[in-house]
């Protein structure tokens, strides 16, 4: 079975909300926990958490352990520029510093809440590697960042 509005109303925030129904914008924590219960499903052995407190003094978004290294997860939400750049120049900070406590390996997810009049970027224009140096550290931080396109339409009302 295909993840489709009809099938997964979870998966409802990623569409433009319509107005005639009074549905609301998503938030969000509508990524966080649709991420959650996906690594969940993934890592069946393994804990997944949110909302984890005191890890590199902050508190994370998403967060699990595998082989005794602690993988955290970033989600925000934007409605401005949601461009790899500009992302990376508002959230990247946050998202390296949490990697100062362990695996200097992370994730940044964003979910777009940009118009998209003209549909959806291709999947390998949302992702992007990068390695972050900070305060003059050695030891380069790794972060994955990832648009989610939010704000989605129907294939039919693409122009």
């Amino acid at each position: 079975m295909r993840k489709t509005r009809a099938n997964y109303a979870s998966q409802q925030y990623l569409f433009a909300p319509d107005p005639k129904k009074k549905q609301k914008p998503a938030v969000e924590a509508d990524l966080q926990l649709d991420y959650a219960q996906w690594m969940e499903s993934a890592l069946h052995w393994a804990p997944v958490n949110v909302e984890v407190s005191d890890v590199a003094g902050g508190r994370t978004d998403v967060h699990f352990a595998f082989a005794n290294n602690r993988y955290i997860a970033e989600v925000k939400k934007d409605d401005a520029e949601c461009s790899l750049p500009a992302l990376k120049k508002k959230y990247l900070g946050q998202a390296a510093e949490y990697l100062v406590a362990n695996v200097r390996l992370g994730l940044l997810l964003v979910l777009d809440l940009t118009e998209k009049p003209g549909g959806m970027r291709a999947t390998e224009a949302n992702v992007e590697v990068t390695t972050e140096v900070r305060n003059g550290d050695e030891f380069p931080r790794c972060v994955v960042v990832v648009t989610v396109p939010g704000n989605r339409r129907t294939p039919s009302s693409v122009v």
